[in-house]
């Protein structure tokens, strides 16, 4: 699979490289941009890149292993997370506009592998849950609709949803869901 760009997410202008001696780092936005809305922006990056890798394919421990009570590293090692995942799930739930993130099965019925956040406790875990897999099937198959005729299936990617409170970021995956709920106005 080919690396994620900037380019990917965001309007060609507003993504600058810059070659260091790391390799070519790439910028978003123009460069008044600082502190909570350039930091905003480079969730989606990081959610699309750590769930469409291979990392996530090793996830293949029983979810019902998994408790909210499980330690994050217990749970880690229970599910077979790598810790390039780890990492960016815990850079995530640290972010100070992340208000929860939640990772569950595709399918049906959805179960939550995992989650972070009092947003996502209990019933109200449950009920994200089967939203989240309700939306992202239900624009899947407007996606097949449109594109019925073409022979090219249209794979949904990203999905990024804002309401007047939160905004809802959904990666798909093909055997998971990893979703972001998250403040704008923080």
């Amino acid at each position: 699979m080919s690396p994620v760009v900037a380019r990917d997410w965001f309007p060609a202008s507003s993504v600058r490289e810059e070659e260091t001696p790391e390799g070519i780092q790439q910028t978003v936005g123009p460069s008044h941009w600082r502190g909570r809305g350039r930091e905003t922006r480079d969730i989606p990056l990081l959610i699309h890149d750590h769930l469409s890798t291979p990392t996530v394919d090793t996830l293949r421990a029983s979810t019902s292993t998994l408790t909210n009570n499980t330690p994050p590293a217990a749970s880690a090692a229970a599910a077979g997370v790598t810790p390039e995942l780890e990492q960016t799930l815990s850079l995530l739930s640290s972010h100070r506009a992340v208000l929860g993130y939640i990772l569950i099965t595709r399918g049906s019925p959805v179960s939550i592998v995992r989650h972070a956040g009092v947003v996502f406790d209990g019933e109200q875990g449950k009920k994200y849950a089967a939203a989240i897999g309700k939306m992202v099937e239900s624009v899947q198959t407007g996606l097949e609709e449109v594109h019925s005729g073409d022979g090219d299936s249209e794979d949904l990617r990203f999905l990024r949803i804002r309401t007047k409170r939160h905004e809802i970021m959904i990666s798909p995956d093909d055997r998971y869901l990893l979703a972001v709920l998250y403040d704008p106005s923080t």
